[in-house]
């Protein structure tokens, strides 16, 4: 008798890594860090709400690992991993994208209940947008 494949969607679950804290991210820092300085993107950042378009920081170096991508910033002088959900994600906005059409995309991919993506989706982008992984347009 032939298998056949689920039609179930894969759970939504920010934290398949059990490595991982916020949404699938972990940090690895370089052992020779530079200081960083002030940005003034720190002081001041722009409020994220589902109108808000985000993309991701294109000065980063990445590698993807499986369904897990890793990621190193120059800039910051820190190695970042992704778990699956959160590499999904930052494979979602490469291009400018509206966070209302990224959660609409996760709900699609992923079985999860809109509070919980909404949710979820926001404190991943907010950690990101802290640690200038992220791009407010």
């Amino acid at each position: 008798m032939a298998c056949k494949r689920s039609s179930v969607r894969p759970r939504y679950s920010p934290r398949l890594n059990p490595k991982s804290m916020h949404f699938g991210f972990f940090i690895f820092r370089h052992p020779k860090k530079l200081p960083i300085l002030p940005d003034i993107r720190l002081v001041m950042k722009p409020e994220i709400t589902l109108q808000t378009t985000v993309r991701r920081n294109t000065n980063m170096v990445t590698s993807k690992i499986d369904d897990e991508i890793v990621m190193m910033s120059v800039e910051n002088g820190e190695y970042y991993g992704l778990d699956p959900v959160g590499s999904r994600i930052w494979e979602l906005i490469e291009k400018p994208i509206q966070i209302a059409d990224l959660i609409t995309t996760l709900m699609d991919e992923f079985e999860v209940e809109r509070e919980n993506c909404e949710r979820d989706t926001f404190e991943f982008l907010k950690e990101l947008n802290t640690k200038r992984l992220l791009e407010i347009i």
